[in-house]
């Protein structure tokens, strides 16, 4: 389902596949997470046209610099296992 729209998907939190990977930490216990959301001007045009492993955290926080940033806010949870 991740293909049926008008966006494109880096690599997972593992770097092996175009996919989201859920937070996820071993061990028990707490384990608080925060997810952040942008809105952004316009797609930044450094990023790939289309789904790419090569789409990391970092080469998408350096995307993040080349275009305005309109609004940000941030998600947090806690995981008690």
């Amino acid at each position: 389902m991740a293909n049926l729209g008008d966006w494109y998907m880096g690599a997972n939190k593992d770097g092996n596949a175009i996919s989201y990977t859920s937070p996820c930490s071993r061990g028990e216990g707490a384990h608080q997470y925060t997810i952040a959301l942008y809105a952004l001007s316009e797609t930044p045009a450094s990023l790939p046209k289309s789904s790419s492993l090569e789409v990391d955290y970092n080469i998408f926080m350096d995307a993040l610099d080349t275009v305005e940033i309109i609004d940000r806010t941030t998600l947090e949870f806690l995981d008690t296992k």
